[in-house]
């Protein structure tokens, strides 16, 4: 390991249920899966080891790599996966050994694996540089991830989005279309991940198509936009049709317009779970 000017922690940590198909390696964390593919119980696990460097000591290095476990395997993956984490090595004068864990979900093969190494190497300047918007917003995604009632998962990620919005976004006033399209724009600004999102969310979006959403203001129903929008190829128009469409259902599920909130709000929260984790990879790949 290379020597560093501010003070470097070395952690074992150990991913359940979690598998990973290759060895990934990257200059500050390597991980893989033992057992791959294995789904048997104490087998279904990812391990590796990573470096973590904080600029400012008076931070808990042991939260740091917690809270950046959790954040990079969740932007991928959209779960919040339970963590083993024990500490090897301290700077001089740092306790040398604490251990966290935590229980969760059944095994997933992970998503994307090979941009682990980078996204842990921004979120380590996320951390240390001047990202105040940015680190709002990953606060409000980790708080979407790690809730568990459906009311309170979709309302965190309904407020992601809102921060996202409000910091990318110079639309400002009742031209709420444009600044939607706008936010799309510069968070998704790869063809190819708007038409992932869409490919992987189709039976959510299909689902909230056929619902009757319509507009106090204007009339409008928004379930039969989308499904206009889905018989089109524009990714980003059905984007933003998904987008209007889980307005109103926001609408009807904050002021009790509609009896099973919980399975409504649960029918949405993927597809802004995916959004989100997108449009802060995007911002992360900038700092």
């Amino acid at each position: 390991m290379c020597h560093h000017q501010h003070p470097t922690w070395k952690y074992n940590f150990k991913v359940n249920h979690l598998l990973t198909q290759k060895t990934i390696s990257g200059q500050a964390i390597e991980f893989y899966s033992p057992h791959y593919p294995s789904t048997e119980k104490d087998k279904d696990y990812t391990e590796g080891t990573l470096y973590v460097t904080l600029k400012d000591s008076k931070q808990s290095a042991d939260e740091v790599v917690r809270n950046g476990l959790e954040f990079v395997f969740a932007l991928n993956n959209r779960v919040n996966f339970p963590i083993d984490l024990t500490k090897l090595e301290s700077p001089p004068g740092w306790l040398p050994m604490i251990k966290f864990s935590g229980s969760g979900y059944d095994s997933i093969t992970h998503n994307n694996p090979d941009n682990i190494p980078d996204l842990w190497s921004k979120y380590q300047k996320l951390i240390g540089d001047n990202h105040p918007q940015l680190l709002r917003s990953v606060q409000w995604f980790m708080r979407a991830i790690k809730s568990e009632d459906a009311i309170d998962k979709f309302i965190n990620c309904w407020i992601t989005f809102n921060m996202l919005y409000g910091w990318l976004t110079t639309v400002r006033g009742e031209d709420h279309n444009n600044g939607i399209k706008a936010l799309l724009g510069m968070g998704i600004p790869r063809l190819k991940v708007q038409r992932e999102i869409i490919a992987e969310q189709k039976a959510i979006l299909t689902a909230i198509s056929q619902m009757t959403l319509v507009g106090r203001d204007d009339g409008k129903d928004r379930g039969q936009c989308l499904a206009l929008a889905l018989s089109n190829t524009e990714p980003k128009e059905i984007l933003f049709a998904a987008i209007d469409a889980i307005g109103i259902l926001r609408h009807n599920i904050f002021h009790g317009i509609i009896k099973d909130r919980s399975n409504e709000a649960e029918r949405c929260i993927w597809f802004l779970l995916h959004l989100d984790a997108e449009i802060i990879k995007h911002q992360l790949c900038r700092i």
